[in-house]
C-alpha cells in the first residue's frame, strides 16, 4: 500500500510537471513571436530613419539649386544694369531688392538648419528606440534561454 501511495504521489508530481514544461513551451512561443514583431519594428524603424535621411538629402539638394538659380539671377541682373547704364535710383532699388534676396536667402538657410536639426533629433530618436527594442530583444533571449535550461 505504501509504493502505490508512492506511486500515485509520483503521477501526481509528474502530471504537475508535465503542465508546467507545457506552459514553458507556451511562453516559449510567445516570446519567439514577440521576438520577431520586434525585429520587425526594427526593420520599419531602420527604414524609416534611410527616409529621413535621404528626404534630408534631397532638400539640401534643393536649396543648394535654389541657391546657385539666385546667384545666376543676381549675375544677371547686375550685368543688365551695367550694361544699360541705370541712373542712381535704380542702383538703389536694385539694393533693396538683393538686400531683401539676401533676407530670404538666409531664412531659408535657417529654415534648412531647423529642418536638419530637427531631422537629426528624429534619427537620433529613432536609434535610441533601435537600442531600446535591441536591448529588449536581448533580455527576452536571456530569459528564453533560462527557462529553456529549466
Amino acid at each position: 500500500q505504501t509504493s502505490q501511495s508512492e506511486v500515485e504521489v509520483n503521477a501526481g508530481l509528474l502530471r504537475h510537471s508535465k503542465e508546467q514544461l507545457e506552459e514553458a513551451r507556451a511562453q516559449i512561443r510567445q516570446l519567439q513571436e514577440a521576438h520577431e514583431r520586434a525585429e520587425g519594428q526594427i526593420q520599419q524603424l531602420a527604414a524609416a530613419r534611410d527616409a529621413e535621411v535621404h528626404r534630408r538629402e534631397a532638400a539640401e539638394s534643393q536649396i543648394q539649386q535654389l541657391a546657385t538659380a539666385r546667384d545666376a539671377e543676381l549675375q544677371q541682373r547686375e550685368a543688365v544694369e551695367r550694361a544699360h547704364g541705370e541712373t542712381n535710383k535704380l542702383a538703389k532699388a536694385r539694393d533693396a531688392e538683393l538686400q531683401q534676396k539676401e533676407a530670404e536667402h538666409q531664412k531659408l538657410l535657417g529654415t534648412h538648419d531647423a529642418e536638419r536639426k530637427k531631422g537629426a533629433q528624429q534619427v537620433l530618436s529613432l536609434n535610441k528606440d533601435v537600442q531600446k527594442l535591441a536591448e529588449k530583444l536581448a533580455q527576452e533571449h536571456q530569459t528564453t534561454k533560462e527557462r529553456e535550461r529549466v
